[in-house]
């Protein structure tokens, strides 16, 4: 039980005041009392007198959720934590320096080999070998191609979690078009103004800051 719960107070559901959406759960003090809750951006609802925020949560937005159990929710993933996942196992493997030097590795032979093709192609004596030899080397292409095929590997496995998870009734995903809505949602009508930095991962308590 938190230390909260502790305390002497009451449990509330906030939303925001204009789309309705759920935020959080916020505890106010007895010697605090209602005026501390501020109407200018929330509704409230009152929570339950046996509320605890590490069992219970609110479900659906204002109108029509309702509190449940945290232990019954399905899990939000989001296309957002799905890209870094990615990104972090292709970083692991090809950090950005190394990509990079592949690549200029990579055009620089490129740009070589292709001037002698050129002048080869230009003469009229020229032989297989000659052309063979303006040919890209295998051991720079090799190295460039193991990295375009790891990190096309891992592009195709991040879809695929994609799909799985968006077809997993166990699960909520949301897509980038998703994530975007839902913040909207929960910072419609000013909200932006006071959360500077408005991430708001699923579960993560908001926390006003000064708007001084």
């Amino acid at each position: 039980m938190t230390e909260e719960k502790k305390e002497n107070g009451t449990w509330w559901f906030t939303f925001n005041k204009l789309s309705g959406a759920y935020i959080q759960a916020l505890f106010i003090p007895e010697e605090l009392g209602d005026a501390a809750l501020s109407e200018e951006y929330f509704d409230y609802l009152k929570a339950p007198d046996d509320f605890d925020p590490e069992i219970y949560t609110w479900s659906g937005d204002q109108k029509n959720g309702k509190p449940v159990l945290i232990e019954t929710m399905p899990q939000v993933v989001t296309e957002t934590e799905l890209n870094m996942r990615a990104q972090s196992k292709i970083r692991t493997k090809y950090d950005y320096y190394r990509q990079l030097n592949l690549v200029f590795d990579l055009l620089r032979e490129m740009i070589v080999r292709h001037n002698q093709l050129v002048r080869v192609l230009a003469t009229e004596n020229q032989t297989n070998e000659m052309v063979s030899e303006a040919l890209l080397s295998e051991s720079t292409y090799k190295d460039a191609d193991e990295a375009y095929q790891y990190i096309a590997k891992i592009r195709a496995n991040n879809s695929r979690y994609k799909e799985a998870y968006a077809d997993n009734q166990a699960f909520i995903y949301l897509d980038q078009k998703g994530e975007e809505e839902r913040l909207m949602n929960l910072l419609e009508g000013g909200l932006d103004e006071l959360f500077p930095n408005p991430t708001l991962p699923h579960g993560r308590t908001l926390e006003v800051t000064s708007r001084e």
